[in-house]
């Protein structure tokens, strides 16, 4: 059993090892995208993204995409469920994936994958979580309804405590700290700030206040959520 490790970036080694032993097992013969496998492997992974994922992402990921493995359990953050609805907006834009794949993400145990996997392997994977996560399924408005619902989860689990569930700031943390947190449902706020400049701060913080930057905690989909949310839902705004 893993001892649980708290660790922002292991070392891109360690999980290519591991990863390695998992392809050994499933794939006794070295076995690129394009060479022949048995006739089971070949139609249980037929596809080059299949392929790719099986032989490099699974000891996180797992199979199934739901980061249920032994050595996801092991890490913090561990993986996100490719499969949870409220996750699929990010997955949604596939060039956005794809670059997040090839470069990494800073802070997590996911390492960049540019130049170790090949470009159509890189394009393949990406359609690959895409197929899991429902993505590719998804509309434009799907994905706009499953992006504020994301957002409200996060602004539930982050901000409320200061910015209170109406975004008023009339909490407890709010009316301790000087300068008090920013009604984010007053006009004024509203008719200043567009879903831009909210993101940016968001992400930056805001010097001279207790607003923190986030870019450490949450990533740039999920900051865009949280925009989302506050912009349409708490300030009634449809920009």
């Amino acid at each position: 059993m893993l001892k649980s490790i708290n660790m922002s970036r292991p070392s891109f080694a360690v999980i290519a090892a591991s990863a390695a032993v998992v392809s050994l097992a499933l794939f006794p013969a070295p076995v690129r995208s394009e060479s022949v496998v048995s006739p089971g492997a070949k139609k249980l992974y037929a596809s080059r993204g299949e392929t790719t994922w099986m032989r490099h992402c699974i000891v996180c990921h797992g199979v199934d995409g739901k980061g249920q493995t032994e050595w996801a359990q092991s890490v913090t953050p561990p993986p996100k469920d490719l499969t949870d609805p409220l996750n699929v907006t990010w997955a949604f834009r596939e060039d956005w994936l794809r670059r997040r794949i090839g470069e990494g993400i800073p802070g997590t145990a996911m390492p960049g994958w540019e130049g170790v996997l090949s470009a159509p392997e890189l394009t393949a994977v990406t359609g690959h979580v895409r197929k899991l996560s429902g993505a590719d399924r998804m509309t434009e408005d799907q994905a706009k309804a499953a992006r504020l619902e994301r957002g409200k989860r996060l602004y539930a689990q982050r901000c409320s405590v200061c910015h209170g569930i109406t975004g008023e700031a009339d909490t407890k943390i709010g009316k301790a700290v000087d300068p008090p947190p920013r009604n984010l449902a007053d006009p004024a706020f509203a008719s200043k700030f567009s879903r831009d400049r909210i993101e940016r701060v968001v992400r930056d913080g805001k010097a001279g206040t207790v607003m923190p930057s986030w870019k450490r905690v949450l990533d740039d989909q999920e900051i865009r959520a949280v925009a989302a949310f506050v912009r349409k839902e708490i300030q009634k705004k449809d920009d």
